[in-house]
């Protein structure tokens, strides 16, 4: 299973053993407002008992816009962890245009992009072991 930014824990204290309908039947009953669900039995795959693990990965979201732009990008990457994000424009043969910045989590920030050429570039913002990459189209 990968794993992503913050994790939020819920432990099932039912007092019986919960087979796996049991906890679909729980999930969908439960409201979660972000993110997504993994289970977990490091025990027995055929059931779970109380205590179980139930483990919700943050979902982590890249935004930029207005796409396509002409001269200004707004972006951000959204998330439940504060981490800082590496940033750069590619363009698609490969070549990196436009040099990184930081991009703090969940604060969106304007990026002059006037002086890129027409066309399509990939915009990436990475940390450690991850990446997240959106498609950028500069038309004038």
């Amino acid at each position: 299973m990968r794993s992503c930014g913050a994790h939020f824990y819920l432990l099932i204290n039912s007092g019986k053993k919960l087979n796996p309908q049991d906890i679909i039947s729980l999930i969908q009953n439960t409201t979660i407002d972000y993110g997504t669900i993994n289970m977990m039995d490091s025990v027995n795959s055929r059931s779970m008992t109380d205590g179980t693990v139930i483990e919700v990965e943050d979902e982590v979201l890249l935004s930029v816009s207005p796409n396509p732009a002409s001269n200004q990008i707004s972006v951000g990457v959204v998330s439940q962890s504060e981490e800082n994000w590496n940033w750069k424009i590619i363009s698609l043969d490969g070549q990196s245009v436009f040099a990184s910045g930081i991009l703090a989590t969940n604060i969106y920030e304007t990026i002059d992009v006037s002086n890129l050429n027409n066309g399509v570039y990939l915009f990436s913002a990475n940390k450690e072991n991850y990446s997240l990459t959106k498609r950028l189209v500069i038309v004038r």
